[in-house]
């Protein structure tokens, strides 16, 4: 069986309308549904949901078994979550976002159903859900997000393509088409979405000179095991079987091209990424600092720096470091920089869904954090210590002077002569005894 989570807020009733009427059952795939709603506001969505598709929908009962064929909705005032092949019903964790939570959804359901899990966005505002969205996608599952256009409200849609966890943009009818062919096709659905090994390996060369092309990015010097996966789930995804019928598709279709360049950029990341390993950098930090008695400002740069949740978490910790002072731009620059300039939009920005700052420490997430209309923005103090900008790191010149680099999670993707390259800019934008800190 496999389960698909599906993500809706203010008008998402009408696209959940027309994406479960194009479901037919007998399809071994069990759906639970979080749709934001007031906490005192007694939810009519069963029996309007039930009158549009020939699934079974039902309220969600904490410990219930999930079932194929079952649509299963989160009452109000609830968070819900699933623990293997249950469902797990709970309050609302302290935050000042909407409940239910989609992200809390959408990382269970990565955690506990890995490749056979989905997660579909569909109309809302604030960004809930693209969080959990990216967490899917990076377990091997599958993510499919509403067109914007076709959204009444468009702010969820275009925060989760903008996180860059979009496997699929669709219209709730096309979703529901699409999830129905893969539910009833005579192959496993993971199958079907993951890439196969190719009995001779796939001719990328045409696929980059497109993408070069169209975005500008020159992804040769990727490693190759990279290109051919995310190459081949592509073509999965799409269900095209023929390398020259995908290099079509490339040649024509905008939003395909945007979702490979998508794919090879991997702009998964978060706040506080593995937490011991910024502890380690703290101590680290704080001899550097004791070291070092000049009044200049510390020089940080991350490149591949993707939304900037880890920009902003080595902001709060240096801050932390230096006792907080209490102009912090005084003491502190940080150079963000990444490829995807939609990535850096939502980095500028500096506002996520509610549930990704309990990943702060709590001393920090009251200090940096602020609350409103439901979601969080990183505080102006430490936005104003940060400068974004699209750079390539195997190209364009590093920031000088530097005391702190952060490249975590991008030199994995590089072959290594581009990696000796990118190391040998680290080395020469580093000050003598500066931090590199890799991952």
């Amino acid at each position: 069986m496999h389960l698909i989570g599906i993500g809706a807020s203010a008008g998402g009733l009408e696209a959940l309308q027309l994406l479960l009427g194009n479901l037919a059952p007998g399809g071994n795939a069990a759906f639970v549904v979080a749709q934001h709603l007031a906490p005192d506001h007694g939810s009519l969505m069963v029996d309007l949901l039930a009158r549009v598709t020939p699934l079974q929908v039902v309220k969600a009962v904490d410990g219930a078994v999930l079932l194929p064929d079952t649509i299963t909705i989160c009452p109000p005032n609830s968070d819900i979550r699933v623990q293997g092949n249950r469902l797990a019903l709970m309050d609302p964790e302290p935050r000042f976002g909407p409940s239910p939570s989609i992200d809390r959804l959408f990382v269970s359901i990565a955690d506990h159903w890995a490749e056979r899990g989905a997660g579909v966005v569909l109309s809302g505002t604030g960004s809930d859900g693209a969080r959990g969205l990216r967490a899917v996608r990076a377990a091997g599952g599958l993510t499919i997000v509403q067109t914007p256009e076709s959204a009444r409200f468009d702010g969820m849609p275009r925060a989760a393509i903008a996180m860059g966890g979009a496997d699929l943009i669709y219209d709730p009818s096309a979703i529901g088409q699409y999830l129905c062919d893969l539910m009833h096709s005579s192959d496993d659905w993971a199958e079907r979405t993951q890439p196969e090994p190719e009995p001779e390996a796939l001719n990328v060369s045409s696929a980059l000179e497109l993408l070069k092309h169209s975005s500008g990015i020159d992804f040769s010097e990727y490693k190759d095991s990279t290109l051919q996966r995310q190459l081949s789930r592509r073509m999965a995804l799409r269900q095209i079987d023929s390398m020259e019928a995908y290099l079509q598709l490339l040649a024509t279709d905008r939003q395909e091209s945007s979702a490979l360049v998508h794919n090879l950029l991997v702009t998964v990341t978060s706040f506080f990424r593995d937490p011991e390993s910024f502890e380690a950098l703290r101590e680290l930090l704080l001899a550097y600092v004791a070291q070092h008695t000049r009044r200049e400002r510390l020089r940080v740069w991350v490149p591949g720096c993707a939304t900037g949740e880890e920009v902003y978490s080595i902001g709060m910790l240096i801050s932390e470091v230096l006792d907080h002072p209490q102009d912090l731009t005084h003491h502190l620059k940080i150079f963000g920089t990444d490829l995807d300039e939609e990535s850096l939009a939502v980095a500028r920005r500096a506002t996520y869904s509610a549930a990704t700052a309990l990943a702060i420490p709590e001393p920090l997430r009251e200090r940096f954090v602020v609350h409103f209309n439901g979601e969080m923005q990183i505080s102006e103090s430490l936005r104003n210590c940060v400068v974004f900008a699209r750079h390539n790191v195997g190209v364009d010149p590093p920031f000088p002077r530097l005391d702190l680099i952060c490249s975590r999670n991008t030199l994995i993707y590089f072959t290594p002569p581009l990696q000796d390259r990118v190391l040998g800019l680290f080395r020469f934008g580093l000050l003598p005894g500066g931090l590199l800190f890799l991952g």
